[in-house]
């Protein structure tokens, strides 16, 4: 009896999982909010027995993607909570525990822990990414089409937001939607797969229709025109033309297919939002403009603390921001308020990770190598990952997401020097017996 196919799927499952509660997709969803806090306490656990134990076992030298999680988890929680107390009056308990999303950061060791360890596979990631991508896609088009938002409004604006396109919409995590688009795209562009072409279309017909955030359909779009620049010779690029141009048909048709005046909304909210970065006007998006106050409000501590910034004040502690300043959160304002909460130098600190996504990337071939299909994905989500973070501070509120992607690439990079390794080692055998 063969079990290899079985303990295939259950860790292809188990993977699934992990990501799910790793990337805290479900965080905001009704019911089910305590799972990142559970999944918090689980990943410091494993950090403080399995890791060390591995440490201990292993010896003391720790690869450099480690030790940088590693600083990350003690300096952001410490330099919060004392810049927070110093401005604000915060104890510092509260300080450490509203930085304590910083812990999801070790789920990036765990992926590691379990390549290197032979638990799981690269194919294994591959598969499991994939799978949730496509799942994510069908279970987010089928909630908006079943349910109405609205009666899911007392859910909070993390689950829920006002939209000027509708009276309320569904606010979902699309970060594995993005994924497989760039998974089915830059695939059929190195294969030259016209049904690559085709399952990549629902994935931007979500992030056009559904999610419509402009910031991250920018952001898809200049990852995808960059890496294009990067690969496309003269004769591909002639190959790729058909394909793009069925690509744009399916959308076209799409569409027409659907109200107009939902693209003349999302068109509209493109221009509010370029009228208010170019020339600091109000419009009639609330969203936009919102942004405007924001900064106004973080300008002045960005300037009295701007190298290590004034930490984050945690909602369970007088209200937090918002019973301090009313409508105010850090997020909105991406960089700004990144800096605003960790200076100039958190910023630094966090914005290594690309540095070692970019020393990563360039050790593997353009294609991917072995993994091409999930390597060129990886690096397109990482880039898109970066200029999101621009408008969005993915980068210091969600870095765990573009840690376990660094992490893909790591893994990759060591299996590459290996499989050099070992063919180069044949090679010298078979050339001396010969």
């Amino acid at each position: 009896m063969h079990f290899a196919p079985l303990r295939k799927t259950l860790r292809e499952a188990n993977l699934i999982v992990f990501f799910l509660i790793s990337f805290s997709i479900l965080k905001y969803i009704p019911g089910l909010v305590m799972i990142k806090e559970g999944w918090i306490v689980a990943t410091a656990i494993f950090l403080l027995t399995f890791y060390v134990a591995a440490r201990l076992e292993k010896g003391t030298r720790i690869p450099q993607i480690e030790g940088y999680i590693l600083i990350l988890l003690v300096w952001v929680p410490t330099s919060s909570a004392i810049q927070s107390c110093s401005e604000f009056g915060q104890p510092l308990i509260y300080g450490l525990l509203a930085q304590r999303n910083i812990v999801l950061a070790i789920s990036a060791i765990i992926l590691l822990y379990l390549l290197r360890h032979n638990r799981i596979t690269l194919p294994d990631v591959e598969q499991a990414l994939v799978k949730l991508s496509w799942a994510c896609l069908i279970i987010f088009i089928l909630f908006t089409r079943i349910f109405d938002p609205g009666q899911f409004a007392d859910a909070g604006k993390g689950f829920v937001i006002g939209s000027n396109i509708g009276e309320a919409a569904f606010k979902f995590n699309s970060t594995f939607i993005v994924f497989g688009f760039f998974y089915h795209i830059f695939n059929a562009f190195w294969r030259l797969n016209t049904k690559q072409v085709l399952l990549a279309a629902p994935f931007l017909l979500y992030l056009i229709f559904v999610d419509g955030g402009r910031s991250l359909l920018l952001s898809v779009l200049g990852a995808v025109i960059f890496f294009l620049y990067r690969w496309v010779s003269f004769g591909r690029f002639v190959k790729m033309i058909p394909r793009v141009f069925l690509l744009a048909a399916v959308l076209f048709a799409v569409i027409l297919f659907f109200k107009q005046d939902y693209m003349i909304g999302l068109a509209k909210k493109f221009y509010d939002a370029f009228t208010v970065v170019l020339t600091a006007q109000e419009t009639m998006d609330v969203s936009a403009t919102a942004r405007i106050s924001e900064i106004l409000i973080a300008m002045p501590y960005v300037a009295d603390h701007w190298a290590f910034g004034n930490g984050n004040l945690s909602n369970q502690w007088q209200g937090g921001f918002e019973s301090r300043f009313g409508y105010f959160y850090p997020s909105d304002i991406g960089i700004i308020g990144a800096v605003f909460l960790f200076g100039i130098f958190g910023v630094l600190l966090f914005s290594f990770q690309f540095l070692f996504a970019v020393r990563y990337a360039n050790r593997l071939p353009r294609n991917g190598g072995e993994h091409g299909a999930l390597i060129c994905a990886t690096k397109g989500f990482l880039l898109y990952y970066a200029l999101h973070s621009l408008v969005t501070g993915k980068f210091v509120h969600s870095v765990e997401i573009g840690l376990l992607f660094i992490v893909i690439l790591y893994w990759a990079t060591l299996t590459a020097k290996r499989t050099n390794t070992v063919v180069l080692s044949n090679s010298i055998s078979t050339g001396a017996t010969q």
